[in-house]
């Protein structure tokens, strides 16, 4: 099945290790669901799909699993393990269900979460490719062999270059100072490990700083915006 996969997609070169996927932002581009593929819908209801995989900072082989879902709802998780094949969960919670007011928005939301929940307990099978344009693809499979296909965030090299972006200290106890010289960023978005929103912020100076000293210890995932886009995410840890 995998190989037939990988010949079938012709645009990729060859398949990547497993640090890809703890190294990249992945969004989310389409569920396959018995052989039937779904497409994200396209409103105002619905915003960017991301995930992320982290390893945690104090335990060896412990990784954080987040991905944000559909009308405001969210999944996160604690992997036990995870290969250059498979991953797999041994806890997982969020914030969901989804409450969408577009039935087309809500069945799309329950097949997303349903992906991970409804299977937690087993293996995720996994692989990535790099494709001609230099972008990249991750593939999950459930147990009942549907699929979550994502591309990897890519920033051009302009953006990259002009960014002039620094942040500190992390970890963080009370306020994370975000340095914009650049004035490329015009907001951050601060999600906890289920994908949930915990704090936004305008941002319209060379300097500025984002209140933690309200927030549990924990990690938490950092993005900075210009105007609604992501530019880039980091992975802060809450002292």
């Amino acid at each position: 099945m995998l190989l037939l996969y990988i010949f079938f997609m012709g645009s990729f070169n060859y398949v990547l290790s497993q640090s890809e996927i703890i190294e990249n932002e992945w969004q989310l581009k389409k569920l396959i669901y018995n052989g039937i593929e779904y497409t994200i819908p396209e409103d105002e209801e619905i915003n960017s799909i991301l995930l992320n995989i982290i390893e945690d900072p104090e335990t060896d082989n412990i990784y954080h699993f987040t991905t944000s879902g559909v009308c405001g709802s969210g999944v996160g998780g604690m992997m036990s393990y995870i290969t250059d094949e498979s991953f797999s969960f041994f806890d997982i919670a969020g914030n969901f269900p989804s409450n969408c007011e577009n039935s087309e928005n809500q069945n799309f939301a329950d097949m997303y979460l349903a992906f991970y929940v409804l299977n937690f307990e087993d293996d995720f099978p996994y692989f990535i490719t790099e494709n001609d344009d230099g972008s990249k693809t991750l593939v999950v499979y459930n147990v009942e062999n549907n699929q979550a296909v994502y591309s990897n965030l890519q920033m051009s090299v302009q953006d990259n270059d002009n960014l002039k972006l620094n942040f500190y200290p992390n970890p963080v106890k009370d306020k994370l100072t975000i340095e914009n010289t650049g004035l490329k960023i015009t907001s951050v978005t601060v999600k906890d490990v289920s994908g949930k929103i915990v704090a936004k912020q305008v941002i319209s100076a060379k300097q500025a700083e984002v209140d933690f000293s309200h927030l549990p210890k924990g990690i938490y995932f950092v993005s900075f915006e210009q105007n609604s886009k992501i530019l880039q995410t980091e992975k802060v840890v809450k002292r």
